[in-house]
């Protein structure tokens, strides 16, 4: 199934690259990538919280969480990217420092996995 949705989505990226320019934002492929990463990212989050815990689990578990938060939280930013060009600079600053935060957030998670996986 996922390898099936793949495909679907490089084809469909491609097809869109090809039809529009590549000089301009084009925020319909990126949008869908963010929605496909949090559903591949719930899938494995949810199988993984029926094992038991290990050191290599935990770290999974870690990770996907932090790439979790990252992509859900970014989904209406990568969808609505375009009519943010048309905001005003300070609304602009403001969108993308929640990014930025957003974004040092995961790092952060990713950085307590390793630390974790260190420890043990």
């Amino acid at each position: 199934m996922f390898f099936l949705i793949s495909f679907v989505f490089v084809v469909f990226a491609i097809g869109y690259a090809v039809k529009y320019s590549l000089y301009q934002h084009n925020s319909l492929p990126r949008f869908l990538e963010s929605l496909f990463v949090v559903v591949v990212c719930c899938h494995f989050l949810l199988k993984q919280l029926n094992h038991k815990s290990n050191t290599q689990q935990e770290f999974e578990i870690f990770i996907i969480s932090g790439l979790f938060l990252y992509y859900s939280c970014c989904t209406a930013l990568f969808g609505f990217s375009g009519e943010l060009l048309s905001l005003s600079r300070n609304m602009e600053n403001i969108v993308w420092n929640f990014h930025a935060a957003i974004m040092l957030c995961m790092y952060l998670v990713f950085g307590y996995a390793y630390i974790k996986v260190k420890e043990k």
